[in-house]
């Protein structure tokens, strides 16, 4: 069965799914900006949050980004908690701080560990957020998984792996692209530098994960 190019399930946080489907949009808009040339994805956690951020926008919220924030007192946060929160957004008397991770996530999966590095990204993410003041609003912790599938390897059988898989982080909102025209992305850079070891691979699509921390 062919995988879907989009999807959305927004678990748990409901009040996600219209940030999610906007997300969708905004993704593939930049696409179409740049003549399916270039991909949002094909960055780095900074322009994620950024796509992330746009869609807020969209569907309603106030949104600041990279801003100084207080750290907490808090033993089980080892990482990230140098006085910066990635994002906070508002809207009417509602509001959440973020912290995310980005991920170029490879598949097929060895050893079907796919599901386990996920879900460790998204208690990093997790940990990050709880070590930040978060000002009266909930935390959330937002992970960006974007597909790494080396040329030779079976197309279909790398996304479907890995969105059956994200499928199954019940507990968490997620969406994620994978546009056809995008399926080959980055087309001919193997033969453009051979010594480029990302010239071996494509990179078809993106997914964000959302868990509201407790």
């Amino acid at each position: 069965m062919a995988t879907k190019t989009r999807c959305v399930h927004s678990g748990p946080a409901t009040w996600l799914r219209p940030v999610l489907e906007e997300w969708c949009e905004v993704v593939v808009d930049f696409c179409r900006a740049f003549e399916w040339e270039d991909v949002p994805w094909w960055y780095g956690e900074r322009t994620a949050v950024g796509m992330f951020a746009a869609a807020l926008i969209r569907a309603g919220w106030v949104v600041l980004e990279e801003f100084s924030t207080e750290k907490v007192e808090d033993p089980k946060s080892l990482t990230g908690i140098n006085g910066r929160q990635d994002l906070l957004a508002v809207r009417r008397s509602k509001g959440f701080v973020a912290e995310a991770k980005n991920n170029w996530t490879r598949v097929p999966s060895r050893g079907g560990g796919l599901k386990s590095l996920l879900y460790r990204l998204v208690d990093d993410a997790t940990c990050d957020a709880m070590a930040k003041n978060p000002y009266g609003y909930k935390r959330i912790a937002i992970v960006f998984s974007s597909p790494k599938i080396r040329r030779s390897d079976n197309l279909t059988d790398a996304t479907s792996e890995w969105c059956s898989t994200i499928n199954k982080l019940e507990d968490c909102a997620r969406a994620w692209v994978l546009p056809k025209r995008a399926a080959r992305f980055p087309e001919g850079t193997e033969s453009d530098d051979k010594k480029a070891g990302w010239g071996n691979f494509i990179f078809p699509g993106t997914a964000v994960i959302v868990r509201e921390c407790s």
